[in-house]
């Protein structure tokens, strides 16, 4: 049993020189540039005003603690000596 052979239904894509768009690309836009820049540079100031906030709370919080021990030490201090 013999198969007839399938001709191909798709067509030869002839070579073409490429364009000056493909072949140098676009040219950059300073307004694109200018968005990423400023956009990198506010995640970099969220980021330092987040840190310095969370040190400031662990600093306050180790005031406190300090304070809140500091009370129970002059209790016990203060009840030795009766």
């Amino acid at each position: 049993m013999k198969q007839k052979p399938i001709q191909s239904q798709t067509t030869q894509i002839l070579f073409q020189e490429p364009t000056q768009e493909e072949m140098y690309g676009k040219p950059r836009s300073i307004f694109a540039d200018l968005c990423t820049f400023l956009l990198l540079l506010s995640l970099v100031i969220g980021l330092i005003a987040m840190l310095r906030s969370c040190a400031d709370d662990t600093e306050t919080q180790e005031v406190q603690a300090h304070a809140y021990n500091a009370q129970f030490s002059e209790k016990e201090h203060v009840e030795g000596v009766k």
